[in-house]
């Protein structure tokens, strides 16, 4: 069983309240009973630890000999009973007891503000110590304490290197979204300094590649202008102005990476050139023309050459390689997806034709029984007309035989 010191957050506590001297009371009285240790511990530096303890305890506990709020025994007492917990503390972290040497230390903070003096020292220590246990929220409590104590004290500057060197350590724990968030907080307190725009500008290049290489949500609003801001900052330089232009092309990619807007890429360039008067004749200035010139031609073969052709001549950073990727990636699956659609136009205008074809053919043969209707019709029509033909053929023979047969009789008479 390890000597650990098990106890419920800290917060909001009151300092003058009983309800503090109860919870310091049940943590030093967790300790004094444990008898097993993390690491071997020799007996009477952990007698001597318990021994603080208790003595702190007592004088915690003790009475004011008179009713009012300033005295300056009561405040003697505090701050005596301050350093035996500090003591205390400091034997526990000597044996990498840190949860038992993080509670001595918040207890030393919490008589030192009992006094006039600050309890800064004592609760940065309990946080290095619950940093060590690996318990975030008690680590947390310390961290925003500590910051809170600087910023009454306007010590900006060191609460944004308080976030920075938090966040360096979430990053290599790899958690990029807290470290993200503590780079952020960072900037805001250096900016509230307003005396170190240097490691301002460092955190904000860290910043756009973890944004970037990690998807955070904020990316496609921040990173673009996160760089434009490096650029603007490198510009007022003398000594880092030519690196401007490079944070304005980057600028100017990002853009066309989160965006797809490649008018809005070409206000930005136009924007950037009218700033910094070297940009239009750089290296990136060139790339990011022909980079939209490819795109809005849909020459994605070329788009590819010449991006391959950068990253040879180039030592581009990590998130840099990913963006140009990634928007090759896009124009390739926007090209197939229009090959696709070209070709479902192609099957549906094929499908026409052959629809029409159909049509046309049931036409022609409709107009071939229509014909043939019409050859039976006429053939119908022939008969008759010879039928009536031979009747009226008929009818003149008759007549003509009638006529001859007057005749002769008429002759016949007329010789009698």
């Amino acid at each position: 069983m390890k000597n650990e010191i098990k106890k419920d957050q800290i917060t909001n506590t009151s300092l003058n309240s009983n309800k503090t001297m109860e919870y310091m009371n049940t943590m030093n009285k967790s300790i004094i009973n444990q008898t097993e240790t993390e690491l071997e511990m020799d007996s009477n530096q952990e007698k001597e630890a318990k021994k603080l303890i208790k003595k702190a305890n007592s004088l915690s506990k003790q009475r004011c000999c008179c009713f009012c709020n300033i005295c300056s025994s009561k405040e003697k007492r505090y701050l005596e009973s301050s350093n035996l917990y500090y003591k205390a503390g400091d034997i526990y972290k000597s044996f990498h007891q840190w949860n038992n040497a993080g509670v001595c230390y918040e207890n030393s903070s919490i008589m030192k503000e009992k006094t006039k003096e600050s309890p800064l020292s004592s609760y940065e220590q309990a946080y290095y110590c619950f940093e060590k246990t690996g318990i975030g929220t008690d680590s947390k409590r310390m961290f925003d304490k500590i910051n809170l104590l600087l910023e009454k004290e306007g010590k900006f500057f060191q609460i944004g290197k308080n976030h920075e060197n938090l966040a360096i350590k979430r990053e290599n724990r790899e958690k990029y979204d807290t470290a993200i968030e503590h780079y952020l907080q960072a900037i805001k307190y250096y900016e509230k300094d307003g005396k170190h725009n240097n490691l301002k500008t460092k955190i904000l290049i860290k910043l756009t590649e973890l944004m970037i290489l990690h998807n955070h949500p904020q990316a496609k609003e921040n990173v673009p202008i996160m760089l434009e801001d490096i650029g603007n900052n490198y510009l007022k330089n003398i000594m880092t102005k030519y690196q401007a232009k490079d944070y304005f092309g980057k600028a100017i990619l990002t853009r066309i990476y989160f965006n797809d807007n490649i008018e809005e890429a070409k206000e930005y360039m136009n924007k950037y050139k009218k700033k910094d008067k070297t940009f239009e004749e750089s290296n990136i200035y060139n790339f990011c023309s022909d980079i939209i010139l490819y795109i809005e031609n849909g020459e994605n073969d070329k788009l590819n050459s010449v991006v391959q052709n950068y990253k040879k001549i180039y030592d581009l950073d990590e998130y840099m390689s990913f963006i140009l990727d990634n928007i090759i990636d896009r124009e390739n699956q926007k090209k197939k997806i229009k090959e696709k659609e070209k070709e479902e136009r192609e099957k549906e205008e094929g499908k026409k034709e052959e629809k029409e074809e159909e049509k046309n053919e049931e036409e022609k043969e409709e107009e071939k029984e229509e014909e043939k209707e019409e050859e039976k019709e006429e053939e119908k029509n022939k008969d008759k007309e010879g039928n009536n033909s031979d009747n009226h053929n008929k009818i003149k023979i008759a007549d003509n035989k009638i006529n001859k047969e007057e005749n002769n009789l008429t002759k016949g008479e007329k010789d009698k």
